[in-house]
């Protein structure tokens, strides 16, 4: 029996799939609880099988960060993620969130004025 989920639900679970991999950069192993949190933004966070989904990419992404060196365990996780519904560009993303440092802290810039004319 196929228990992926459909793509409606993967496309709603995209920024929980984003929090869940910095969560796992950070060196959080993400607990039931942590993971309902992560759907929060996505608003599911009481649909089981969203929650079981989540559960299911955590390992994949773990064992990245685990292994951050190893291109090899990268790949799988990209092709494990991509058979569970997400698309190559998120997952892509996902795994190398996850398996590298942290992202800096948030950007800053400054605006300069343009003056046209004389």
């Amino acid at each position: 029996m196929d228990d992926r989920p459909s793509d409606a639900l993967v496309e709603q679970m995209m920024p929980a799939l984003g929090e869940l991999a910095q969560l796992i950069a950070y060196g959080t192993r993400p607990d039931s609880e942590a993971l309902k949190g992560t759907l929060l933004q996505a608003r599911l966070a009481k649909d089981k099988k969203a929650l079981a989904e989540l559960e299911r990419w955590g390992p994949i992404l773990q064992r990245v960060h685990d292994m951050p060196d190893d291109s090899d365990q990268r790949a799988a996780a990209i092709a494990g993620l991509m058979e569970r519904g997400v698309r190559e560009a998120p997952a892509t993303l996902a795994v190398e969130r996850a398996a590298g440092e942290p992202p800096p802290g948030p950007l800053r810039a400054t605006q300069i004025p343009l003056v046209l004319g004389s």
